[in-house]
């Protein structure tokens, strides 16, 4: 399980996943400016919830739910109302996401009993795609969704072999269709 590595092991993996981090850093770097218009529909409600109208696309109109990632915009709005940019904030946790994606995708590796190096060309292959820097910078829900998913992956993975996590049920604010890939993954445990 993740929380029985040492330290020491824990720092030789991260390390082990530094080529990984680079050339998603080069990618997001040369797509830094890549925002896509979709997004700017969840800043706009994040601003409102941020200045107190609360979940509004208009502030003189009723409430339209025209937003796709509650969970997204209310982490947005957050952060605005701690003075944060909005767009800025929205590329960190795309960013943030897609090293996270990438970090637990080689302990889901480990968890799997694959090779060392296997879990590392897994991170590489993962991050040279410039379509992962695309949706890191974005500003859409799309690699944090994605870094939700291989969480409750991981998670099935424990449950499967320890029965130990049990924390699923909060995933779904995220996005709904996260409400459908959990019912996916609990049939599939019962089975």
């Amino acid at each position: 399980m993740l929380h029985s590595i040492s330290i020491k092991q824990l720092v030789k993996n991260l390390a082990a996943m530094t080529p990984a981090f680079a050339l998603l850093g080069l990618n997001i770097k040369n797509v830094w400016n890549c925002s896509i218009d979709d997004a700017y529909i969840s800043f706009r409600y994040a601003k409102h919830l941020s200045e107190g109208y609360g979940l509004l696309w208009n502030i003189s109109s009723s409430p339209v739910e025209g937003y796709t990632n509650f969970f997204l915009v209310v982490i947005l709005a957050l952060l605005h109302r701690m003075g944060l940019d909005i767009l800025i904030s929205a590329k960190a946790i795309g960013i943030l996401s897609a090293v996270g994606t990438i970090s637990l995708l080689f302990f889901v590796c480990k968890k799997l009993d694959y090779s060392y190096a296997l879990g590392i060309i897994m991170c590489i292959l993962f991050s040279v795609s410039p379509v992962i820097a695309i949706h890191a910078v974005s500003g859409l829900e799309t690699m944090l969704f994605s870094f939700i998913l291989l969480c409750i992956v991981f998670i099935a993975i424990d449950l499967l072999t320890n029965k130990t996590s049990n924390n699923l049920k909060y995933f779904y604010l995220l996005n709904p269709e996260t409400l459908i890939c959990i019912c996916g993954l609990l049939l599939c445990l019962t089975c």
